[in-house]
């Protein structure tokens, strides 16, 4: 388990090289079995169960990445709705696997839910197993379908073009792991057109109640915050990662930001726990 790292609201989500092959004479038995999801059913970002396999599969022939500037980004309202309703679908976590569609750089995202069986790598712990069963009908609206909005272009007002002064330092509740600004932006500039080992990785659904709670600062005290950005990039040891940064109406674009609004400092304390990584820990992943 890695620390969760961030300044501000810049959340580094560390990868890492590969993903065990199926049949781990590490994972259990159960895990071993091909997973069979509802034929209806839909990942957190509005792909079929079928269309994710492709996707996942594509992404594993060809893991050369499409484009040297990729980010995701999601509004908001969506954020809203995941933190609402996934506690209620009994849900505490998602997955994310590195993912593409037509060619170009995608990600599926996939809810989680702990099982009985104890992880392996943790016996303290047990295995957060991929979960597609949601019940929500949020899950099958266009909104869920077109929730992630993927960018390529390098003008968009995101991290990697922030000015030093847009970097400067803001006093916040921040965990010893912190990055700066200039780290981040530093990463995201480092990634091109590279191999990306990665395959999934697991986080706490804490994470998503995080990003609703600055968000919703931002609005009441006049931040317009309108949603997360996912960036790609590589750090300095040579590891892909996702740099997430929360963003703000300007006027005219999406614009990342890097103060923060939420005065939570449990909150801010509270989220400490990184994605658990492949090959460290895959117990749970369908796609292997």
């Amino acid at each position: 388990m890695k620390n969760f790292t961030y300044i501000a609201l810049i959340l580094l989500i560390i990868a890492s090289c590969s993903s065990p092959a199926p049949g781990d004479k590490n994972k259990s038995t159960a895990e071993n079995e091909s997973m069979l999801a509802p034929a209806d059913s839909l990942t957190l970002n509005g792909y079929t169960f079928a269309d994710a396999t492709s996707m996942v599969k594509d992404f594993r022939k060809n893991p050369v990445s499409s484009d040297a500037r990729t980010s995701i980004w999601f509004s908001k309202e969506y954020i809203d709705s995941l933190s609402q309703i996934l506690p209620q679908e009994g849900v505490d976590g998602f997955r994310i696997y590195f993912a593409k569609k037509n060619g170009k750089n995608d990600i599926v995202m996939v809810a989680t839910k702990s099982t009985t069986i104890v992880n392996p790598d943790d016996p303290k712990k047990f295995v957060q197993q991929d979960y597609f069963e949601l019940r929500s009908a949020f899950f099958k609206t266009a909104r869920t379908e077109n929730s992630g909005i993927i960018e390529n272009d390098a003008t968009l007002a995101g991290i990697s073009t922030a000015s030093a002064a847009n970097c400067t330092a803001i006093p916040c509740n921040k965990s010893l792991n912190a990055i700066s600004c200039l780290q981040g932006k530093k990463w995201v500039n480092q990634f091109g057109k590279d191999s990306i080992k990665t395959r999934n990785l697991w986080y706490p659904i804490r994470l998503i109640h995080f990003w609703k709670e600055e968000l919703d600062a931002a609005v009441r005290k006049g931040g317009k915050g309108d949603g997360i950005r996912i960036h790609f990039a590589r750090n300095d040891k040579g590891k892909h990662i996702f740099v997430v940064v929360t963003t703000r109406d300007n006027g005219t674009k999406r614009s990342d930001y890097y103060n923060c609004y939420s005065d939570e400092k449990n909150k801010f304390l509270g989220v400490d726990d990184n994605g658990e990584e492949c090959p460290n820990n895959c117990h749970g992943s369908t796609w292997e």
